[in-house]
């Protein structure tokens, strides 16, 4: 069945490829080469009309099905804010607080849903955008109410992380929102 399916759709992409070859005038300009004969122009129609084979060079966009560069961006930021919080984690010999690890974890998962397009991937934006929210907000609260905000470079670099963490999140979160209808 499937050699059958596969036999049709090569078929079509032939006819498709011919029919484009012969419509174009004998001389035919293409990404810089210029094709004077028949066969020329359907060995050329043939291989863009082609889906790329094994052993063959693809492109970046075709490995990762990369549909929005803003997805692919958010997607990045979430593997590496998964990947910092991992870090985190074991630097502290599994005992900063459990929630981290958690984070860590949905941050692995939404980078991979998000680069993948998956339906899934909205709603795992969703909950890592509250969950956190909710554990950095009060981390920066306290922060400013105990005037440590600043007190050395490494708090201070902690917490502009937050913040950065936040609003890229909100970002993330508002531009998954709009556009789930594209994701499957």
């Amino acid at each position: 069945m499937y050699d059958i399916f596969l036999r049709d759709v090569t078929i079509r992409l032939m006819k498709r490829a011919w029919t484009t070859a012969i419509e174009t005038p004998s001389r035919m300009e293409l990404e810089g080469h210029t094709y004077r004969s028949s066969l020329e122009k359907l060995i050329y129609c043939l291989t863009l009309y082609n889906p790329p084979r094994k052993g063959w060079k693809t492109s970046l966009k075709s490995k990762f099905r990369v549909e929005s560069p803003a997805v692919f961006a958010f997607s990045i930021f979430y593997m590496i804010a998964g990947g910092v919080m991992l870090s985190l984690l074991v630097a502290s010999s599994f005992t900063a607080p459990p929630h981290i690890g958690v984070l860590a974890f949905l941050s692995l998962i939404t980078a991979y849903s998000l680069i993948q397009m998956k339906k899934w991937a909205v709603l795992l934006t969703t909950i890592l955008f509250f969950l956190g929210a909710a554990f950095s907000i009060p981390v920066l609260f306290v922060e400013m109410n105990r005037q440590t905000f600043s007190s050395s470079l490494g708090a201070l670099l902690f917490n502009l992380a937050l913040i950065i963490h936040v609003i890229i999140s909100l970002f993330a979160f508002v531009y998954v929102a709009a556009k789930r209808d594209h994701f499957e």
